[in-house]
C-alpha cells in the first residue's frame, strides 16, 4: 500500500525536480531557422528539500516548441499525479508553469514554478532526455 502524501498547507514555497523522457511526436521543418516540434514528456517529481509536497508525481506533458529564426518559446500543460492519485493540473511557457487547480488535496492550487532546463544526452533514436528544477509558490483558494 503507497503511504499517502501530507496534506498541503494553504500556502507555501518549495522546489522539486523533474525528470523527464521526451518523445518529439511530429516536427515541421521551415525557412529561416524556423521549426515548429509537438513533443510528449512523460516523467517522475522529486523535492530535494526532502518535504513530501510535489514529491514522486508522476508527470504527463504535451508541448510545442516554436523556433522562429533562431528564437524558441515554449506552449504547453501537464497533468502531475501524486502517489494518492491526486493531480495538479499547469500550462507553462519557456520562463514557468502555471497551477490552473488539482483534485483532492491540491484543490483550488494558484501559483507558479518558474523553471530551468537541463537537457542530457539522448537515450535512443527519436528520445530527449531533461533535468528541469522548479521553484514553487503555491496557494490554496
Amino acid at each position: 500500500v503507497a503511504q499517502q502524501v501530507e496534506k498541503l498547507p494553504p500556502s507555501g514555497t518549495t522546489h522539486f525536480t523533474t525528470y523527464f523522457a521526451v518523445h518529439p511526436a511530429h516536427v515541421l521543418e521551415m525557412v529561416d531557422d524556423s521549426s515548429i516540434t509537438v513533443a510528449e514528456l512523460v516523467g517522475i517529481t522529486v523535492n530535494p528539500d526532502g518535504e513530501p509536497h510535489f514529491d514522486n508525481m508522476v508527470v504527463h506533458c504535451l508541448v510545442t516548441i516554436r523556433v522562429v529564426k533562431g528564437e524558441q518559446d515554449l506552449y504547453g500543460a501537464c497533468k502531475e499525479t501524486d502517489k494518492d492519485g491526486d493531480y495538479t493540473s499547469t500550462t507553462f511557457d519557456s520562463k514557468a508553469h502555471y497551477f490552473i487547480g488539482g483534485t483532492g488535496k491540491y484543490q483550488g492550487i494558484t501559483g507558479e514554478a518558474p523553471f530551468t532546463v537541463e537537457t542530457l544526452p539522448a537515450p535512443g533514436e527519436g528520445l530527449g532526455a531533461l533535468i528541469i528544477p522548479h521553484e514553487v509558490t503555491w496557494t490554496l483558494e
